[in-house]
C-alpha cells in the first residue's frame, strides 16, 4: 500500500480540466511548430545539400557548403562587420541610455511628460524612422548638410552613407531608436531603489557618485545585464535598419550577416549557402547566450 505522505506528483491523476488544458494548448503548439521548427529544420536540411532556386535536384553534399562558407574571406570580412556593428551599437545604446535614465529618475516640472515622449522614436516603424534618417542625411536636399553649411561647420555638403561613413552612420541611426528601449527599462529599475538607503547614505556624507557606484549600480545591474543581453542577441541579428539604409553597400562596408544572408538566399538565388550563413549565425549566437548564462551562473553562484 502505497504512503501516504507519498509526492503530491505521484498520486495526482489527471482529471477533465487538465485534459482540457492540454487539448487547449494544441493549437498553439502546432502553430509554434509550424513557424519555427520546420523552418528551422528544414533551413538544417538545405545548409547539407546542393540547392537552388534555379535548380529541381538538390544532391546531398555533407559539410561541403559549410567548409566554402568558412573558406571564403567575405564570410569572415561579414563577421567582422557585424561585430563592429553590434559592439558599435551597444557602446553608444547603453551608457546614453542609463546616462538618460538617470536624468530622468530626478524630480523636476514636466518629468511624466518627458519619460512619456522619450519613447517616440522607439515607438515608430523602423521602416519610417529608416527613410526619414536617409531624407535628412541625403547630401543634396538632406536638412542636416543644409544646416551644417549654413552654419558655417562644413564647407560643402558630405555624404554620410559613403564607404568611410556609413557604418558609423547605421550605428548612430539605429542607437537613436534603441535608446529609450534601454531608458526605459534602466529607470524602471532606477525606480525600485529604496529611497531610504539612498536619504541615509546622503545623511552620513556619501557623495552622488558613491551614492551610485555602491547603492544605485549594484541594484539596476541585474536589470542592466540583461537587457544589454538581449540588445545584443537582438544587434547581431538585425536586418531592417542596416538594409532600408544601404542595403550592405557602398562596396559591401555594412555587409552585416544578416544582409549577407538575405543577398545570398533571395537575390543571388543561392539557398544552400544563405541556409549554411543562417546555421554559422544561429550557433554563433547559441554560443553568446551559453557564455552568458554560465558567466551569470558562475556570478549568482558566488554571491
Amino acid at each position: 500500500m502505497e504512503s501516504t505522505d507519498a509526492p503530491y506528483s505521484r498520486r495526482r491523476r489527471l482529471g477533465p480540466e487538465d485534459l482540457l488544458g492540454y487539448l487547449l494548448m494544441i493549437p498553439s503548439v502546432v502553430w509554434i511548430l509550424g513557424i519555427i521548427l520546420y523552418p528551422l529544420v528544414f533551413n538544417f536540411w538545405v545548409s547539407f545539400h546542393r540547392m537552388s532556386m534555379v535548380e529541381a535536384q538538390a544532391p546531398y553534399v555533407g559539410f561541403a557548403n559549410y567548409a566554402s562558407v568558412l573558406m571564403n574571406p567575405e564570410f569572415w570580412t561579414s563577421l567582422r562587420l557585424t561585430c563592429v556593428w553590434t559592439f558599435g551599437s551597444l557602446v553608444v545604446i547603453v551608457p546614453t541610455g542609463l546616462a538618460i535614465a538617470l536624468l530622468l529618475n530626478r524630480d523636476f516640472c514636466g518629468a511624466r511628460v518627458v519619460r512619456t515622449w522619450v519613447l517616440l522614436p522607439w515607438m515608430f516603424p523602423v521602416i519610417v524612422i529608416t527613410l526619414m534618417w536617409r531624407w535628412i542625411l541625403d547630401p543634396v536636399v538632406g536638412v542636416l548638410n543644409f544646416f551644417l553649411v549654413q552654419t558655417g561647420l562644413l564647407a560643402a555638403p558630405i555624404s554620410f552613407l559613403s564607404a568611410s561613413k556609413a557604418m558609423t552612420t547605421v550605428i548612430l541611426v539605429n542607437a537613436w531608436r534603441w535608446i529609450p528601449f534601454m531608458t526605459v527599462m534602466v529607470l524602471a529599475a532606477l525606480q525600485t531603489v529604496p529611497a531610504e538607503i539612498l536619504e541615509a547614505s546622503r545623511v552620513d556624507g556619501a557623495g552622488a557618485w558613491s551614492r551610485f557606484r555602491w547603492i544605485t549600480f549594484p541594484h539596476i545591474s541585474p536589470v542592466l545585464s540583461v537587457t544589454t543581453f538581449m540588445l545584443t542577441m537582438w544587434l547581431f541579428n538585425m536586418f531592417p535598419p542596416v538594409w532600408l539604409m544601404t542595403q550592405g553597400g557602398p562596396g559591401g562596408a555594412t555587409l552585416i550577416l544578416p544582409v549577407k544572408i538575405y543577398i545570398e538566399g533571395f537575390q543571388l538565388f543561392r539557398m544552400s549557402e544563405g541556409a549554411t550563413l543562417s546555421v554559422i549565425l544561429l550557433l554563433f549566437l547559441a554560443a553568446i547566450m551559453g557564455l552568458y548564462f554560465r558567466l551569470s551562473g558562475e556570478r549568482v553562484g558566488g554571491r
